[in-house]
């Protein structure tokens, strides 16, 4: 398993899957040591991270909001630092000002050029404002692809549930 994910690709879930039994600093540090990271060295970079997506460390898991599992999901996941971040639906379920949080932080991450942003989504303003290339996928099977301004119409008629042609 490690051979096909690899520290090099990065995964955050729709639905986030936290320890919900740990802090928040554990449920960085955790899978970092699991990897063969020193205790101290785990413990800092989560720190890191978690100051990055801006939660503190000694929180329980269960008293966060939406936004902060999300933003908590997102740590652990930047916590071996992978080039590749697949995020599935990273955005839904989040009220407007969490929203902009974790939207603002996916800029920041996008816009650093150090790592790979693939994103699954289904709302228009996160291809606007994060898509540098867009696939559209239709019953499995890519129905078109392109960077997004050669993308806008194809995609303004398959937000809409017309045909691409």
């Amino acid at each position: 398993r490690r051979r096909i994910r690899g520290d090099h690709i990065g995964l955050v879930f729709q639905r986030e899957g936290l320890f919900s039994g740990m802090s928040v600093r554990d449920n960085v540090r955790w899978p970092l040591m699991s990897g063969g990271m020193s205790r101290q060295a785990a413990t800092d970079r989560a720190d890191a991270v978690l100051e990055r997506v801006s939660l503190r460390p000694d929180r329980d898991v269960t008293t966060l909001s939406g936004g902060e599992r999300k933003r908590l999901a997102l740590a652990r996941t930047l916590g071996p630092d992978p080039s590749v971040l697949l995020m599935d639906e990273p955005f839904t379920g989040l009220d407007p000002r969490s929203l902009e949080g974790l939207l603002r932080l996916a800029v920041d991450l996008a816009s650093e050029g150090e790592r790979t942003l693939v994103m699954v989504t289904h709302q228009r303003a996160d291809i606007d404002r994060l898509g540098d290339h867009v696939v559209l996928m239709s019953e499995g099977q890519i129905a078109a692809a392109g960077d997004r301004e050669t993308m806008t119409e194809a995609l303004d008629r398959f937000l809409e549930g017309s045909d691409l042609q």
